[in-house]
């Protein structure tokens, strides 16, 4: 991994060295060389962010002097540094709340790669995060940027996700058409927390290391528009991102691995008046084509149907998605099968319906917002409210919070959260 982020690394910054190198020789000179049309030759580097403090404060507690308080201060900063066909980006993000013993690289980097233009396409290659899927914001069919929910969920999603090494190539099809061919030398799960209050309580049986080019993965997705119609498909090679129970010590899992699969994927979108419409579906094939191997995931159908749509005149959007999956061959399963986890009361069914909304006011400069999860097998939900208030361009406050209910017995997410219940403010100023 260190030889392949050292060459990332020499890649993204050569640029940088040598708009220092100019930099410098134009001190020693005085003015900076001026091309033969008259313009200066030094390039303009982009520069974005925010800072953002946020003060959560959890009531979980039978005695209100004993309940947690957070401050979280944050920076993230982003660079673009165009040179020529290349442009380098570095996303930055500072959290002096995640820096700990096991803090890793990407705790820091948000995003870290390079892209290179031309006539038929571009290339990407880098620490990168990547969005598949026609759905908004999650999705049954982005199997190449996992989530990272060890401070537990919320309403940014682009933020929830990591980034990973990987190189993509992108293929221009005619006006609207894109080929996406990526590879990705190491396998990146979904990422929950070791310990504290957003543990589920599996993370600390041992998992095998992915870091390594045996958990390589490659992936396709072709997408285009055909008249009214926003349409792709995708194939992946890959890993399921749910850890499989490989041994037991009677009934306490004693060590955890990930299945090969391949992932077939269809998806599309389009408009109607007002309203939007959007599916995804695909199709997981694992190595238990029979389903009679209880240490490995059965075959899987993924689904997600959405739309949303803006209520004229009152500018009120709307959000509503299924989210959903259907384990095949479940009637027969043998103790301790790995699809027993797979859904609550029946292993074959698991469905999450989201709902979002949002209402601005005030010459959009307020936004009252509220989405949530009903996990309807599991039988619990997440409820995050919150009012925004856009002070200026580049100054905004919100308060937000998180009421989060599961069921005794039916272990998950939402059980293991329910005492997370709290209340936030945020000021952000961005730049």
């Amino acid at each position: 991994m260190r030889k392949f982020i050292c060459t990332i690394t020499l890649v993204l910054f050569l640029p940088l060295l040598s708009l220092s190198a100019q930099d410098a020789f134009g001190d020693i000179f005085g003015e900076s060389e001026i091309d033969e049309s008259g313009s200066s030759s030094v390039s303009n580097i982009e520069v974005t962010g925010e800072l953002s403090t946020d003060l959560v404060y959890f009531f979980d507690a039978s005695e209100a002097a004993d309940n947690e308080v957070l401050a979280m201060p944050e920076a993230e900063v982003n660079f673009k540094v165009p040179e020529g066909d290349m442009e380098g980006i570095i996303s930055l993000n500072i959290s002096p709340q995640e820096w700990g013993p096991d803090i890793i690289y990407t705790d820091i980097v948000n995003e870290l790669y390079m892209r290179s233009f031309f006539s038929f396409g571009y290339l990407e290659a880098g620490l990168m995060k990547v969005e598949w899927g026609s759905a908004d914001g999650i999705h049954v069919l982005d199997p190449l940027s996992f989530w990272d929910l060890s401070d537990g969920f919320s309403q940014d999603i682009i933020n929830l996700k990591k980034a990973g090494e990987m190189v993509k190539m992108n293929f221009y099809i005619k006006d609207s058409g894109l080929l996406e061919i990526a590879y990705k030398p190491f396998f990146s799960p979904h990422a929950m927390a070791q310990s504290g209050r957003w543990s589920t309580g599996m993370e600390a049986i041992p998992r095998p290391d992915t870091t390594t080019l045996e958990y390589s993965q490659a992936a396709l997705r072709l997408s285009g528009t055909l008249g009214r119609f926003d349409i792709g498909t995708q194939y992946y090679y890959g890993y399921l991102p749910d850890p499989a129970i490989k041994s037991y010590m009677g009934p306490i899992p004693t060590y955890l691995a990930y299945d090969r699969a391949h992932l077939f994927g269809l998806e599309g979108g389009f408009a109607l008046g007002f309203l939007t419409f959007w599916m995804e579906a695909g199709y997981w094939l694992t190595e238990d084509i029979d389903g009679d191997d209880p240490a490995v995931y059965n075959n899987r159908i993924v689904y997600l149907p959405g739309m949303d749509f803006t209520v004229p005149g009152i500018k009120l959007y709307v959000n509503v998605q299924l989210v959903g999956d259907y384990t095949l061959n479940t009637d027969n399963l043998l103790p301790y099968d790995v699809d027993e986890s797979t859904g609550y009361g029946s292993p074959s069914h698991n469905n999450m319906l989201l709902i979002a909304g949002e209402l601005p006011f005030n010459k959009d400069k307020i936004k009252i917002r509220i989405s949530g999860m009903w996990s309807i097998e599991e039988e619990g939900y997440i409820i995050l409210p919150e009012l925004v208030w856009d002070i200026n361009d580049n100054f905004n406050l919100s308060v937000y919070g998180k009421i989060i209910e599961g069921t005794d017995g039916n272990p998950g997410m939402m059980d293991s959260w329910k005492e997370n219940d709290n209340l936030a403010m945020k000021v952000t100023y961005t730049f």
